[in-house]
Order: structure tokens, then sequence, then C-alpha cells
């Protein structure tokens, strides 16, 4: 099911949404998939050939019993030219809208949507969408209370900080413009005790055992600032025998989806 949000100049944004199809007994939690695509690419359907992604993405957890959302974002490029923080306040946008929106996720195998159980799932730009949205107060004030109805964020291979080693550095200048250097997610954690946060949905952190090796630097150094703001540990899961792409592509081929299933049962360990 698509349906139309706010539009932007003369772009409509849109989300889809999956819905179990064996009837869901008690309340049905929620999930945002956020893709990636550096900041200038990606779509919630990619154009065919490649159209099976991300709609495997949310097949996959709608069979988990997971009500699975997928909405679009402006990009930094024409023709929105969107920069910090302007689609993640679309993601925010795409959520506060289901949760208004309640019964329009109702349907006969998910007759009790629950819109305070709320997930998100970034994957590469997708996760530093999503790592801005739970701690930038800009987007989500801290006194909020869709920020009480997030109860967890899984990141995946996001651009945390500017790493000079990494190939994006452009694409990241252009996203974050005169910010990158104050606004990065990493450094959005640096700053969240002396913000006043009330509350944090948990974190998990992944990435795929063949990922480049500037980004493993990248998560190791954000895990460490993460940790140490939390005074906690952080769970992390490294998809074995994947690459940065193969992560979402293969949900649904029957083949390298452990990590799915992991996902999957770390959100049912919260709930």
């Amino acid at each position: 099911m698509a349906v139309g949000m706010e539009p932007y100049l003369l772009f409509p944004l849109q989300l889809d949404v999956y819905h179990p199809q064996k009837l869901q007994t008690c309340k049905t939690p929620i999930l945002f998939w956020i893709y990636g695509g550096g900041f200038v690419t990606g779509a919630r359907v990619l154009d065919p050939p490649f159209d099976v992604v991300y709609t495997n993405i949310g097949g996959f957890f709608a069979q988990q019993g997971f009500i699975t959302v997928i909405p679009d974002y402006r990009l930094a490029v024409e023709p929105w030219l969107a920069q910090y923080p302007k689609p993640v306040e679309d993601i925010r946008d795409a959520i506060s809208w289901i949760v208004l929106h309640k019964e329009e996720l109702t349907t006969p195998t998910t007759p009790c949507p629950d819109i305070d159980s709320i997930f998100v799932f970034g994957h590469s730009a997708g996760a530093t969408h999503a790592g801005t949205l739970i701690f930038e107060p800009s987007v989500i004030p801290t006194d909020s209370l869709l920020r009480t109805r997030i109860k967890g964020v899984i990141l995946a291979a996001g651009l945390y900080h500017n790493n000079p080693e990494s190939s994006f550095e452009d694409e990241l200048r252009l996203y974050y413009g005169d910010k990158l250097e104050s606004h990065t997610v990493k450094e959005l954690v640096r700053s969240v005790k002396s913000k006043n946060f009330i509350t944090l949905p948990k974190v998990f952190l992944m990435e795929a055992e063949n990922e480049p090796k500037v980004f493993k630097t990248i998560r190791q150094d954000f895990q460490d600032e993460l940790e140490a703001m939390l005074q906690t540990s952080v769970p992390f899961y490294e998809a074995k025998d994947h690459n940065h792409i193969s992560v979402p592509w293969c949900l649904g081929s029957g083949q390298g989806e452990e990590w799915g299933f992991e996902i999957s049962n770390w959100i049912r360990g919260i709930l």
C-alpha cells in the first residue's frame, strides 16, 4: 500500500506499508526501513530491473510479524537540494503521519497496530539519517511524545562522522554544508548529556563482514563514543559473507538472511 505525505515543491513524498499475512493476535510493532544512497541517490522502490529492492525488505520483515514502512525522503541533489536536516525531517514526518493515521494500518491480519512500539532501521546514509533522528533534538524535541514511541533503532554501516579516508567526503559536504564538523551523528552523541534528553531508544549496530575498512573504522569510533555516553555496551552484529550492497539485497532470496532474523529477534526482545 502506497500513501502520500505532504508534498514538497512539485514532488510528493510517499511511503509504502507492508503487512504480515498471518493474523497477529497481539499488538503489531511498526518497523521503518530507511534506505541509503550516499545522500544523493536512493528511493523507496528502485527503477526496473532493480525494483525488487526495497520491496524485499518490506516483505521479509512483514513475514517476521512487523508492520513495515518504507518512506521517501528528499535528497541533497536537484530537484530538492535538501541539506541537513531536511531528509531527517521527512523521516520524522513519515513516522508522525503513521502515528496520526493508525486506522490506515488496521487490516484483517493487523487489527492492533502498536504506535507505541516503533523501530527505525537505517542502512548506509539511511543509518546516518536514523542516528540523526534520535540524537538531534531540533528534529524531535527531547520532551516529545513521538520520541517515547520509538523503542529501538538499528544502524547499519552508516557514515557517523567524516573520516578523511572515506570516499564520501564530497557527498557529506554537500549534505551537511557548514554543519559537517558540528552535526555528524558522532558529534550529536557527544552533546547528548548537555541537551536534557528524557529518553533514548535502544541502539543496535551492524555491518557486513566485507565492508570497506573505512566503514568499520567509522563504526568502531562511533560505537566507542556511544558506549561512553550510555555507559554500557551496545550490541553489534557482523553479517557474515556480506558486503555493503548485499545486506539489503539478500532478503527474500533464502540465502544470507541470518542478519534479518538477528534483527527481528532483537526487536522481539525489547517488546
